[in-house]
């Protein structure tokens, strides 16, 4: 196997920033909300980065430096990044082994992992991405985009590449930057990976303390001292673990991998650095939320029916607002999503300040393909079906329907009203199997003119529109013009048969009448 190991110092940080849309030159800092004392610092600026330490109190770092932008610590913030990290890092591999975040490793009390380190196995991808070279690009790019400063390394074993990683990259953001030559994005030589780690000190080891500490009593400083003395001896001194952990260096031992399993759902939370108190104000985060949310589809050919919107305030007094956002045509893109959120945002009214938000996926379905064609002259294109959609979510759900023909001989049952997602599913019954491509277009306008030639032949006349229920009227409000026209009802509704008229009614207007025998009734008006 070929690992990919990608160290991201701060990573938890880095991506608030990236969420938050702040400047790489403003420093950022996490702080402990019980104790108020920087837990992690993020910053480009060498001086601000020396003079703002861990374990510094919140008052003397915001003294230090003015424009500090702190952000309070919950270890929601790591699942989130290592979450959102782990979701766009599958699409380079199958087998993606999450980080350990640095932070969350502490206050857990789990120090035997290499922190804020990813692996990813390449090796199975090559073929896809046309080379492991091609890979790293790729992936450094999309991490440089995103405003990560990354470290990379490959390797044939991931503990190896995990330290090499962090203390003796082989390709960084800095040289990214500039030329790069083609060697750097190929796997080096495993006796090259040995004679590094021997240099790198005993301190690199994922171990725990006490043995380090040990470790350095006896004057060994390095991880080549340590590999240099006999294992039997380690092993009475140290116990397995320690024999372990040096066997996985080796290569000679597996190191056991949990990889990340894609959840069948989709959710991001993210919580906001300042109260919003208008809605304008969420709509920047909102974007980038939904942004991420495009790209996730687009990814994997999907688009979403509805997505659920939780909006938390400041105050428990009130229940968080859920806003349940639909998309009649199943929308992917980035500017769409936002566009309905909008228009659904715009009409609610906040109680409290708003805190966090948070986008919840349940279902998805396959993107659908514009059914719009210049020769066919069917479907609907994709401004109409904007349209359509932003009157649904101005009017509300349900609010605007679709006509479907039935096969049926009353006028009032002839037609079906259908919801918007059912909009085009119907076909003629003429598939384009049956026709050439060149034709297609030149037989549906015969059809159509052979229809009106035959209805105006016969004298027929149907009004465009229809009452959804016959309207009861007397005789003397209706004057007949033209008619009958009989039509019978199927004979299981036992119904008496019905002649129609066009008429004129008294208040003015041209109406369809017809009359079953006993009574007049209004069946449609003509434009």
């Amino acid at each position: 196997m070929i690992w990919l190991a990608v160290y991201l110092p701060q990573g938890a940080l880095q991506y608030q920033r990236f969420c938050h849309g702040i400047a790489i030159e403003i420093p950022m800092a996490f702080y402990d909300p019980q104790q108020l004392t920087i837990l992690a610092v993020d910053t480009v600026d060498v001086s601000v980065d020396a003079s703002i330490e861990v374990g510094l109190s919140v008052a003397t770092a915001q003294a230090l430096c003015a424009n500090l932008v702190l952000i309070e610590y919950q270890p929601s913030l790591s699942e989130q990044y290592i979450d959102w990290l782990a979701k766009w890092s599958y699409n380079y591999s199958a087998r993606v082994v999450v980080p350990h975040c640095e932070l969350q490793s502490k206050q857990s009390g789990l120090l035997r992992k290499v922190p804020d380190v990813l692996l990813l196995e390449v090796g199975s991808m090559a073929q896809i991405f046309s080379g492991v070279a091609n890979l790293l690009r790729q992936y450094a790019k999309q991490a440089s985009d995103y405003g990560f400063r990354w470290q990379m390394q490959l390797a044939e074993h991931p503990l190896v590449a995990q330290l090499l990683a962090v203390y003796q990259p082989q390709l960084t953001y800095l040289s990214e930057s500039g030329s790069l030559q083609e060697g750097a994005y190929q796997l080096s030589e495993a006796s090259t990976h040995q004679e590094t780690l021997a240099e790198l000190p005993i301190s690199a080891l994922p171990v725990e303390n006490a043995v380090m500490v040990r470790c350095q009593q006896m004057g060994v400083t390095s991880i080549g001292k340590l590999l240099a003395l006999p294992h039997g001896e380690l092993g009475k001194r140290f116990g397995e673990a320690l024999l372990m952990r040096l066997g996985q260096l080796q290569g000679r031992i597996e190191m056991p991998q949990c990889f990340y399993v894609p959840a069948e759902t989709y959710q991001q939370k993210l919580s906001l650095m300042y109260d919003v108190e208008h809605i304008e104000g969420i709509l920047f985060p909102l974007s980038r939320m939904l942004a991420q949310l495009s790209d996730y589809l687009v990814q994997r050919q999907l688009a979403i029916l509805q997505l659920q919107l939780t909006l938390v305030y400041r105050s428990h007094e009130f229940a968080p607002l859920l806003l349940t956002i639909h998309y009649p045509f199943a929308e992917h893109r980035s500017d769409n999503l936002l566009a309905l959120c909008r228009l659904q945002l715009e009409r609610q009214t906040l109680y409290s300040p708003l805190v966090a938000l948070q986008l919840d996926v349940d279902d998805f379905v396959s993107q659908q393909i514009d059914e719009s064609s210049w020769w066919q002259e069917q479907g609907i294109t994709t401004e109409i079906r904007q349209l359509f959609a932003t009157l649904e979510a101005r009017l509300g759900e349900g609010c605007v329907k679709s006509l479907r023909l039935a096969n049926h001989h009353l006028p009032e049952s002839s037609y079906q009203l259908k919801p918007l997602t059912e909009w085009g599913q119907t076909r003629h019954q003429h598939t384009l199997s049956d026709l050439s491509h060149k034709t297609a277009g030149v037989f549906y306008h015969r059809l159509a003119a052979e229809g009106a030639a035959i209805n105006g032949a016969l004298g027929l006349f149907r009004p465009s529109f229809l009452l959804p229920t016959p309207q009861k009227v007397t005789s003397k409000e209706i004057t007949r013009l033209k008619g009958p026209e009989r039509i019978s009802p199927p004979w299981w509704l036992a119904q008496a048969d019905r002649d129609y008229y066009v008429a004129a009614h008294c208040d003015g207007g041209l109406c369809w009448v017809f009359y079953d025998g006993q009574a007049n009734y209004i069946q449609g008006w003509f434009s």
